[in-house]
């Protein structure tokens, strides 16, 4: 009894919790080193980000951007966090990106 009980929490909750994936840090860099070429402008950065539905804050020379809910599960968020720098023409020198995962 306890063992069929058990068996069915499981497979109800065990779902929810495995991670829904929208998109990997790996399809980012990919997608950067194809569209953002050493050099591009601030607006074209810019531009590309808001295709990516991430969130925007500019600190001069930076651009740093956060890709909510790049993964999920009941628990937890995946989070790309991404960071532009720039040159003093406002020209693209370098990016850096890493994932952050937020749990309850």
């Amino acid at each position: 009894m306890k063992n069929s009980v058990l068996s069915a929490v499981l497979l109800a909750v065990v779902p929810w919790g495995c991670a829904r994936r929208n998109v990997t840090l790996a399809q980012i860099e990919t997608r950067i080193t194809n569209e953002l070429p050493p050099g591009s402008t601030r607006g074209k950065v810019i531009d590309f980000l808001h295709l990516q539905d991430a969130e925007i804050s500019q600190r001069e020379p930076k651009v740093i951007a956060r890709i909510r809910r790049a993964a999920t599960s009941v628990v937890c968020e995946t989070v790309i966090v991404l960071q532009f720098e720039f040159d003093s023409e406002d020209r693209l020198v370098s990016h850096s990106a890493r994932e952050d995962r937020i749990c309850l």
